[in-house]
């Protein structure tokens, strides 16, 4: 390999290197910086998610109990008069 074509590869990786890492001078975040940025934020996500739906799925559990009672109340209210009516 001739000292040309080593020079020319080594431009070639000093470009893929600085895509794939920070650039210090203009702060701009390279590529590995940004998939770890991007990653980061889909597992808040996820976990945001699953803690949205944990919360729904007891709030829903709680007005059926809730529901439950009123209609548990309500059919006993309904057989007393019923039994008071038909006496």
């Amino acid at each position: 390999m001739s000292d040309e074509q080593v020079r020319q590869l080594n431009r070639k990786m000093d470009k893929v290197l600085a895509i794939l890492h920070n650039d210090d001078d203009t702060g701009k975040p390279g590529l590995v910086a940004e998939v770890t940025e991007i990653r980061n934020k889909f597992v808040g996500f996820v976990a945001q998610y699953n803690i949205d739906q944990a919360v729904r799925k007891g709030k829903d559990t709680v007005w059926r109990i809730v529901w439950g009672a009123v209609g548990a109340f309500l059919l006993l209210v309904a057989k007393f008069l019923g039994a008071i009516i038909i006496k």
